[in-house]
């Protein structure tokens, strides 16, 4: 156990993928299947790996940038995409109003984005991501570019303002992730985990390790003994799964 790179309990982070070994991939199920119904797909990563391997979209100085747009895109959402012919597209937002002297940005959350816990993503959420990417704890890890121009995040609800101290012409790169405050406050990430005891249950590492409340993302689905952690007060998702609140 080593506290290095990430806040994940799980070899291979934050996405709930699961990457095989070699540059190959494969889908579980009959090859008439559709690819809706197909099963799921197991794609190695040739490209960065090794104990120190992580792919956590906050830590953008420490992680592989290009895997974290692969595989976290489709999991970890923002405000915008950014499409194949270039062009920013609304995502977790249904609208935005742009304003300057000084700059801010009204986004205007969709009514229907919720977590897979049911939560409402709402201005807390953008605030909580902007107040991670500045905590003086990750400035080796985190890139400050634009963050750092930022001087408030204020709203109620799915309606959020962003001001900024100075014009920043990038603004619709910053909060291309969004994250869960409600499921993530308290937790720290720089904490990786690569005891592959403890992800069979045959440790109490973890429990050694982080105190709770704490969030445990399990990304190879290999903690057999998720309940007793609920039961003591850590949070816990894994892949596929919703997540499941301490108790």
């Amino acid at each position: 156990m080593h506290r290095r790179k990430l806040w994940l309990c799980a070899g291979v982070v934050f996405a709930a993928l699961a990457l095989a070994a070699t540059g190959s991939a494969r889908v579980n199920g009959a090859g008439s299947v559709s690819a809706a119904k197909a099963g799921t797909l197991i794609f190695g990563a040739e490209q960065g790996g090794g104990p120190d391997w992580c792919l956590n979209l906050i830590l953008d100085v420490d992680c592989n940038a290009f895997w974290n747009v692969v595989f976290q895109t489709p999991v970890i959402r923002g405000a915008f995409l950014f499409t194949p012919s270039f062009k920013y597209k609304p995502d977790l937002i249904s609208r935005y109003t742009l304003k300057h002297n000084p700059q801010r940005v009204t986004y205007y959350i969709r009514k229907n984005a919720k977590w897979s816990d049911g939560v409402q993503v709402t201005a807390k959420d953008w605030r909580f991501t902007w107040q991670t990417a500045m905590n003086a704890k990750y400035k080796d890890h985190i890139d400050p570019l634009g963050w750092q121009d930022i001087s408030s995040v204020k709203g109620n609800g799915k309606v959020v303002t962003v001001t900024f101290k100075r014009n920043f012409a990038a603004w619709q790169q910053l909060f291309g992730y969004v994250l869960p405050q409600h499921a993530l406050a308290g937790t720290d990430m720089l904490f990786i985990s690569t005891d592959w005891e403890e992800f069979r249950g045959l440790s109490r590492t973890i429990e050694q390790a982080v105190k709770p409340p704490y969030l445990v993302i399990d990304g190879r689905r290999m903690i057999p003994d998720y309940q007793e952690l609920t039961e003591r007060g850590y949070g816990y998702i894994s892949v596929g799964s919703v997540y499941m609140a301490p108790k």
